[in-house]
C-alpha cells in the first residue's frame, strides 16, 4: 500500500474542533451522555454489572449483528461485521477488495477516506463532479459517461458529505442499475441515512447482490464515542475484510454477559 495522504479535515480537527467554545461546523446532532443512553436503552446497573471485558468474534458479536441485520438489513447476520467506527469499515473493505490499477469511481467533493483508501491503493480514481450551481445533485448522465467494463467500484454517500444533498429512492434504483449493468460493487455509505426529511433511503444491498452498505452510531444517533460502525455486505465480501481485521483492530469492544455462549 502507497502512504495514506493526510486527512487535512482530521488535522483541522485536532488544531480547533476540541478547544472551540462555539461549534458551527459539526456534521451530527448534540451527543448523548452515557446517562442519556443508559435511559433511552433502558440499561440497569445490574446489565452493567454483568459485562464481561473478554475477547469477542472479529465479526462483532451474535446479538448485536442480529440487531443491526434486522434494523437495517433482511435479518441474516452473516452479513454484518462491525468494527471501530464506519472509517474502519471503508478502510477494510476497500483494502480487501480493490488492486492496484482498479478503476474506482467516486463523488467530487467527497469525505476523505471514500476516496484516499483507493487511491492509496493505487486505484485509478474517477471522479463524479457534484455541480454547486445544481445544489450538487448528481448528474446520472456524467455517471454513465465515467462508469464502463473495466469499473470496479462505485463509492457514493447520500445524504451527501459534505454538500447533504442527497437523492430520490428512484435515482437511487438508478445508480443500482447503472451499477448492476457493469458488475462494479457499490458502496454505499449511509452515516446520515436517517436524517433524510422523507425517511431513509432503502438498502441497496438488499436490492444488488455487490452493494455493500456503511453504517455507524455517530452523525445521526450522537454516539460517536461509541465507537461502532458496520457495514452489510456479501459473505464473501465479509470473509475478506475479517481475513484482514486480523492483523488491525480484530474486533469491537464486547458486550458479553457469563450467560452468553462465547
Amino acid at each position: 500500500m502507497r502512504k495514506l495522504p493526510k486527512a487535512a479535515l482530521e488535522h483541522w480537527m485536532r488544531e480547533f474542533y476540541f478547544d472551540t467554545p462555539i461549534d458551527l461546523g459539526s456534521s451530527g446532532v448534540y451527543t448523548y451522555s452515557f446517562r442519556d443512553l443508559r435511559k433511552l436503552a433502558g440499561v440497569s446497573d445490574t446489565d452493567l454489572d454483568n459485562i464481561v471485558f473478554d475477547d469477542s468474534p472479529t465479526r462483532g458479536c451474535l446479538a448485536l449483528r442480529q440487531a443491526i441485520a434486522d434494523q437495517f438489513g433482511d435479518g441474516d447476520p452473516d452479513r454484518v461485521m462491525t468494527a471501530n467506527g464506519s472509517n474502519e469499515v471503508l478502510y477494510h473493505i476497500m483494502s480487501s477488495c480493490l488492486s492496484p490499477g482498479d478503476e474506482v469511481i467516486v463523488l467530487d467533493p467527497c469525505y476523505h477516506a471514500l476516496c484516499t483508501v483507493a487511491e492509496s491503493l493505487g486505484c485509478n480514481i474517477r471522479r463524479w463532479h457534484l455541480d454547486p450551481s445544481a445544489g450538487f445533485k448528481p448528474r446520472f448522465e456524467d455517471l454513465n459517461a465515467l462508469i464502463g467494463r473495466d469499473t470496479k467500484m462505485v463509492v457514493v454517500n447520500f445524504p451527501h458529505n459534505p454538500t447533504g444533498a442527497s437523492i430520490t429512492a428512484e435515482q437511487q434504483q438508478s445508480l443500482l442499475d447503472i451499477v448492476s449493468a457493469v458488475g462494479a460493487y457499490l458502496v454505499w455509505d449511509a452515516a446520515f441515512n436517517d436524517l433524510i426529511e422523507d425517511g431513509p433511503l432503502p438498502n441497496p444491498a438488499l436490492n444488488y447482490e455487490k452493494a455493500i452498505s456503511v453504517g455507524t452510531l455517530s452523525k445521526c444517533y450522537g454516539l460517536p464515542g461509541l465507537r461502532l460502525g458496520w457495514c452489510f455486505a456479501p459473505p464473501e465480501v465479509i470473509r475478506r475484510a475479517v481475513e484482514l481485521r486480523d492483523y488491525t483492530t480484530l474486533y469491537v469492544s464486547p458486550w458479553l454477559r457469563p450467560s452468553e455462549p462465547r
